[in-house]
């Protein structure tokens, strides 16, 4: 029986952003899971154009800076600072601003006359060990401002691991989108002038089928698919080769098992975490080539971690059966 590839991954290209820092977009297919555990961070009332402000939970770079502070708009937008923000009191400041799916969102049937508390959630989570942790943001059930009838289902994901970014989109009742947007990608946003700052961001436009990335300002055409994932890496394919690290992993995708082959003869130990960042595999005092065996786990995208004499390298792994 021919085995069906649930998970596919394109390597679309590199954009430098900012001159501080460089991206590699792909996209790819993973089930959308909803968060679990996680903090409704505006569940006290009915929300509308609502802000939650607060320290990271662990140092997050974007755009090649690291930062302390952050804060997640019910719009669909997540915003990096050095210190806390005044929101009534912004002045000059400068941010970096994420977004996997920038428009006007509100709790879901809501309209300026009625009010319809905990029935949507914007929800943060931070899951993993410190090294390989990782923040999730969703937007839970949320509808759109100009039509509150429709429900929208999305989450951005910071790696610690590797700095990598993630948009994951869950279902829609209505793909189309009736405003202007929406908005999907990383920029700066200056409050002095109200306005992304030209040059300095990496948009996503395009279809549902053939998303691209690019520094100039355009839109997507609509709600991308439910199941989708935009990944914003900082090197190709997630790979962190520190030390000049060397050690081959394939095949990827892979079909449950992974071949590793490394450069030098050093014993090394290999570590699997899933998207939660839980260690799903453990193997140590390995040496030369090895064959690690990945039944048992689901398909999925998985980060590797090889370690040998106190250095790391990372990658992701796809597996699909």
């Amino acid at each position: 029986m021919k085995k069906q590839v649930l998970l596919s991954a394109l390597l679309i290209g590199l954009f430098t952003f900012t001159g501080k820092a460089q991206y590699y977009f792909s996209y790819f297919t993973s089930t959308y899971n909803n968060v679990t555990g996680g903090t409704d961070v505006f569940a006290s009332s009915a929300w509308d154009d609502t802000v939650h402000i607060a320290a990271t939970p662990y140092p997050i770079t974007v755009d090649g800076e690291t930062f302390n502070y952050f804060f997640i708009d019910s719009n669909g937008n997540v915003g990096f600072t050095y210190s806390l923000l005044d929101v009534n009191d912004i002045g000059t400041d400068t941010i970096a601003l994420v977004m996997p799916l920038g428009g006007s969102f509100v709790e879901t049937f809501n309209t300026d006359l009625v009010s319809i508390p905990g029935t949507s959630q914007v929800n943060l989570v931070t899951t993993g060990n410190v090294g390989n942790r990782i923040l999730t943001v969703e937007w839970n059930n949320v509808s759109s401002y100009y039509d509150p009838t429709t429900v929208f289902n999305f989450q951005a994901l910071f790696y610690e691991v590797d700095g990598a970014i993630e948009f994951r989109y869950g279902a829609s009742s209505n793909p189309s989108f009736t405003e202007d947007g929406p908005y999907i990608g990383i920029a700066r946003f200056s409050f002095a002038t109200g306005n992304i700052i030209p040059d300095e961001k990496i948009m996503v436009g395009g279809t549902p089928a053939a998303p691209v990335a690019s520094d100039g300002f355009p839109t997507f055409s609509t709600i991308p698919n439910p199941n989708t994932v935009f990944r914003f890496a900082t090197t190709p394919n997630s790979v962190k080769e520190d030390g000049g690290l060397q050690f081959g992993l394939y095949p990827n995708p892979s079909n449950g098992l992974l071949f590793v082959n490394p450069a030098k003869a050093d014993a090394y130990t290999i570590e699997l975490f899933d998207q939660t960042g839980k260690t799903v595999v453990t193997q140590a005092n390995l040496k030369g080539q090895q064959t690690i065996s990945l039944d048992g786990l689901a398909n999925g995208l998985y980060m590797a971690r090889i370690s040998t004499n106190g250095k790391q390298t990372t990658k992701r792994v796809v597996l699909a059966k």
